[in-house]
């Protein structure tokens, strides 16, 4: 990792962007892939507490359509 000092005395770091050494692909899915953990808690938190939401067409649609972002972020590029 090399440092070097900017003019402002700040430290300008090589790895201070994380996403830049992967490929566009992978960079577009790791940045959805925080929602999708986001989205997995809420899954395990609504079968553990309000399992009849899993009855719900609106809710079952909302984890379809995240599946199918998430796919598509992984796909397309």
């Amino acid at each position: 990792m090399k440092a070097t000092m900017t003019q402002t005395g700040s430290k300008d770091v090589a790895a201070a962007q994380p996403y830049r050494p992967r490929s566009l692909r992978k960079r577009v899915f790791l940045t959805q892939l925080p929602l999708s953990v986001i989205m997995l808690a809420v899954v395990f938190i609504a079968l553990a507490f309000y399992p009849q939401s899993f009855h719900q067409p609106l809710f079952l649609a909302a984890l379809a359509l995240h599946v199918l972002l998430l796919l598509a972020a992984f796909s397309v590029p």
